[in-house]
């Protein structure tokens, strides 16, 4: 009993947050014989390839204000106060950045709106804000409200400014970087500090709202999305801004870029600025854009300003335009296996082999040239998945899981790249893309959503630094369907997906089973310094076929085995996430 009471301590902190299944000696220890040759077999060796940044396990705390969704404006009380239960579960989760306060909707705001006696209007207590869509969204979860909660969490902070305003003259640029660099002097700067001229002492009135110290974000993204409303589409408004053509366009785009950097640099020279990177570099239509966006890029004085570019990514969105080996195809059409596999392609690109690569090679020559990628949205996005499921067909929840893996071991393989990733959305109340689900009313407890499931399993089950691994001989699904056009076609989705990590405790050996009616068998051989010793594997699965598991702690399962002649056979069982752990005393 000592030693099953043992075995079940979980790594996690936090471990109330987790059901834990232990099951001794369920997977078989391969003595010294031959592997099979009919099992896949991945080779791992003590090759350090990347530095795998504690950033890449960040959030997205966006509080949109369309579609019923309104983050955590929708949960928190009139003071802005979260729930207990939801700040339990984000303190088990203990993101190391988030983002705030929006997407989409900080093109369309005030930020001002989100703080008690701003200069910029007459009465001191906060407005409703108009989102994007024409939605209004209360203001009670404001500046003050997130970077308390970011005291409780340790996290770092991005924050997101207002381009828009400059880009369509809605202000004079000056004023209009003015005023966004404000919102970085409101968390950053001391009360009395030397600022810009014209600029008020945000400090102070920090201070006069409930918090003196200055906050210390790490991190400012200038706009949002910005691919999506730049240039102009519409002729009048192109003639209205004076642009005459696409280079008049990107050269306004250029100075409010600048205006924009050297108003936040002014304010504090060590916040590290992100601007919007490619749009979808792999889809053809956009090579016009990107192509000014090179060239933007590599200006030097941008350069100079600005260290990261944002990517983002949502997949599979809706069954828009389906296709099946490069023919349209009714999404109706498809049968339910091949919308199990449409769906856990994406979000992220693939590789020849079948497994992600998130954003593939498209980043590489502006790494060369100095930038990082942030990814700063991704989800597991499935519009309209109901539409198309039959009666008694699987869920979306375990596919979701899947998907959201797959695009952790893509982030995994771009680490030598990627600065941070936040992952959108991280606290909701009805879309199915956030990894928390509370009730407003309370009724019921909050709980876990795939992303949020996957999320928590992986940051704390992840070591350091990437390791070469090799996989050979998985089983592949041929010409999965590509549920949306702009993401390309993948010829063959490799059904395991494999990358190892590893640091001071351990390898950790990431796995994932995309089949949806298979147990596969792997043969992992290890560094030769792991000739013998003892091996877990934590396994995240449930059933796709059965409502999906509603609760605060995750459905991992946790099994052993021993090495020899430093091998090990794993059985990852049907649509499954797992990670097998092996302790460096192994050795």
């Amino acid at each position: 009993m000592n030693t099953l009471k043992s075995l079940c301590q979980p790594l996690f902190p936090f471990a109330h947050f987790l059901t834990i299944t232990c099951v001794l000696l369920l997977l078989t220890p391969v003595g010294g014989q031959e592997p099979s040759n009919d099992n896949a077999m991945l080779i791992i060796e003590d090759k350090p390839m990347a530095t795998v940044q504690a950033g890449v396990f960040g959030q997205f705390l966006e509080r949109p204000s369309w579609g019923g969704e309104f983050g955590p404006e929708g949960i928190c009380d009139d003071a802005g106060r979260l729930p207990e239960p939801v700040l339990k579960m984000l303190q088990s989760l203990r993101p190391p950045v988030v983002r705030f306060p929006g997407g989409t909707d900080v093109d369309h705001m005030n930020w001002t709106d989100l703080i008690d006696h701003a200069p910029d209007r007459k009465d001191p207590a906060r407005p409703l804000s108009k989102g994007s869509k024409g939605d209004m969204v209360t203001n009670r979860f404001g500046l003050n409200e997130f970077f308390d909660l970011r005291d409780q969490l340790g996290s770092e902070v991005i924050l997101v400014g207002n381009l828009r305003q400059a880009l369509y003259r809605q202000r004079p640029l000056a004023e209009a970087a003015l005023h966004e660099a404000g919102l970085l002097a409101y968390a950053n700067a001391p009360a009395e500090a030397a600022l810009p001229d014209g600029m008020p002492d945000w400090g102070a009135l920090r201070a006069r709202n409930g918090r003196s110290e200055p906050v210390g974000v790490r991190y400012f993204m200038v706009g949002n999305e910005s691919y999506f409303f730049w240039p102009p589409k519409n002729e009048e408004e192109r003639e209205r801004l004076g642009l005459t053509d696409d280079a008049a366009a990107w050269e306004w785009f250029r100075q409010c870029l600048l205006a924009y950097g050297k108003a936040l640099k002014a304010v504090d020279p060590d916040i590290e600025l992100i601007i919007d990177g490619f749009h979808d570099a792999h889809n053809s239509s956009n090579d016009v854009p990107n192509t000014f966006r090179e060239r933007l890029f590599l200006d030097p004085e941008i350069c100079t300003l600005y260290q990261h570019l944002g990517a983002h990514h949502y997949a599979p969105m809706g069954f828009n335009g389906t296709r099946l080996k490069g023919e349209r195809i009714e999404a109706l059409e498809l049968d339910p296996e091949q919308i199990w596999y449409g769906l856990i392609s994406g979000p992220g690109l693939f590789d020849a082999q079948g497994q992600n690569t998130a954003f593939g090679d498209y980043y590489r020559a502006m790494v060369d040239a100095g930038y990082r990628v942030a990814v700063t949205e991704w989800n597991f996005n499935a519009w309209s998945t109901n539409r198309v499921l039959k009666e008694g067909s699987f869920g979306i929840e375990v596919p979701a899981r899947l998907a959201t893996a797959g695009f952790f071991h893509g982030i995994l393989r771009q680490a030598g790249s990627i600065s941070l990733t936040t992952q959108s959305m991280l606290l909701g109340t009805s879309w199915g893309i956030t990894a928390i689900r509370a009730d407003p009313t309370g009724e019921t407890p909050p709980y876990w959503l795939p992303q949020g499931q996957v999320a928590q399993f992986y940051r704390f089950l992840t070591g350091s630094e990437i390791l070469s691994s090799q996989l050979s001989k998985a089983p592949t699904y041929a010409d999965p369907p590509q549920l949306t056009p702009w993401w390309p076609a993948i010829q063959n989705l490799s059904l395991i997906d494999a990358i190892v990590t590893r640091d001071e405790r351990g390898l950790f050996v990431h796995l994932i089973n995309r089949s949806l009616t298979q147990d596969l068998p792997l043969t992992v051989q290890l560094p030769k310094s792991f000739q013998a010793g003892s091996w877990k594997i934590h396994t995240l699965q449930s059933d796709p076929y059965q409502p999906f598991e509603r609760s605060m702690e995750l459905p991992v399962t946790l099994s052993e085995g021993a090495i020899a002649n430093n091998l090990l056979q794993a059985q990852l069982p049907k649509h499954s996430v797992s990670i097998i752990e092996i302790p460096t005393q192994s050795r």
